[in-house]
């Protein structure tokens, strides 16, 4: 398998199980829309972290160059490790995409980022759970509730 091309920032891993709590990119964009209780979650969750799918659907939602400078900048603010995807999360999101596409419209990306967090064992924060909520092994903790204050 080949390598990708540079090292990773400081704040990714590769597969050491650090984390417990992964989060979702509703998450990340609430917090960044200033919504106070994302915010929070992310500031005080010991060793929050986030799947690489993450920041690709942050950079897909991009308008511009500009956006994703702030967006990292913004990150890194943030005491946030970006998990890189191993051949496990990789074999693991290869399997639920297999599984769920066809039947429950799971995207590449979910299927990523559920599988990152079922490989470190973490719980996914998500304010929408479903497309995760059909994968048994994922823990999720929903914060929907915290949408009717937005």
């Amino acid at each position: 398998m080949a390598k990708a091309a540079g090292k990773p920032r400081s704040r990714a891993v590769r597969s050491e199980r650090l984390t417990r709590m992964n989060f979702d990119t509703d998450i990340l964009i609430w917090a960044a829309r200033g919504r106070a209780w994302a915010q929070s979650l992310l500031t005080t969750t010991p060793n929050p972290a986030i799947s690489a799918a993450v920041w690709m659907e942050l950079v897909q939602g991009a308008r511009n160059k500009s956006e994703i400078r702030m967006m990292r900048a913004g990150l890194l603010d943030l005491p946030v490790r970006i998990i890189l995807f191993s051949e496990a999360i990789t074999a693991r999101a290869i399997e639920y995409h297999e599984e769920y596409a066809l039947t429950h419209g799971i995207s590449i990306l979910d299927a990523l980022i559920a599988a990152t967090a079922v490989e470190h064992d973490a719980v996914l924060a998500t304010c929408n759970d479903r497309h995760f909520r059909i994968i048994p092994s994922l823990k999720i903790k929903v914060y929907r509730d915290f949408l009717k204050e937005a």
